[in-house]
């Protein structure tokens, strides 16, 4: 099993990015922030549902992607095999492997999609200027404020999400892939040396 990097991602389309510096700042910010919560959690490991004994490298990686947020790993894992370890925990290193592999091959299969989406996207992009796309980009990151203005307006928020969705780049999807990769290549890090 590999895992794909998000380095190969923005390698592959520096030509798309708005500013690479603040790709680059994005890719070390999510690093240090999902660091720091390891070491928080690492502190504060008191006998905990997530730790595996044998295993804490990983039971920490996965228990810093559970409680950061990323409702899918726990949602999809419990609809395809009936458990939700965010509630049940882990009780065994098979348990918490099988987890870590799905979460990864997750992920993967997600780095594939929008590896797509960036090509469809390239279409539209190769047609504009720098300036035009730095412009889009801009529009988007108002959208998103404007999200967060009416977040308790659904339809609102509705309108603007679509607003989001339609001047998407491939800068800010990139920039929003890096979130769930630095938290995911700790996951795989981990598994690998397992293995």
């Amino acid at each position: 099993m590999e895992i794909k990097r998000i380095e190969d991602l923005i390698e592959r389309n520096q030509k798309y990015l708005i500013d690479e510096e603040s790709i680059k700042r994005d890719v070390e910010l999510y690093k240090v922030a999902r660091d720091i919560v390891k070491d928080v959690l690492q502190k504060e490991a008191k006998p905990d549902k997530y730790i595996v004994s044998g295993c804490e490298g990983l039971s920490f990686a996965v228990k810093n992607l559970i409680e950061s947020g990323f409702g899918f790993y726990i949602v999809g894992y419990a609809h395809k095999f009936g458990i939700n370890h965010s509630v049940d925990g882990f009780k065994t290193k098979e348990e918490l492997m099988k987890y870590a592999e799905w979460a990864v091959e997750q992920y993967n299969e997600t780095f594939l999609k929008v590896e797509a989406d960036i090509e469809e996207m390239k279409i539209i992009e190769d047609t504009m200027t720098a300036e035009e796309r730095s412009k889009k980009y801009v529009s988007q990151l108002e959208a998103q404020t404007k999200i967060l203005e009416n977040i308790f307006d659904f339809e609102g928020k509705k309108k603007y999400c679509e607003e989001a969705r339609q001047l998407e780049t491939i800068h800010s999807k990139i920039q929003n892939f890096i979130k769930i990769s630095s938290f995911l290549e700790p996951v795989y890090n981990e598994l690998v040396i397992l293995n």
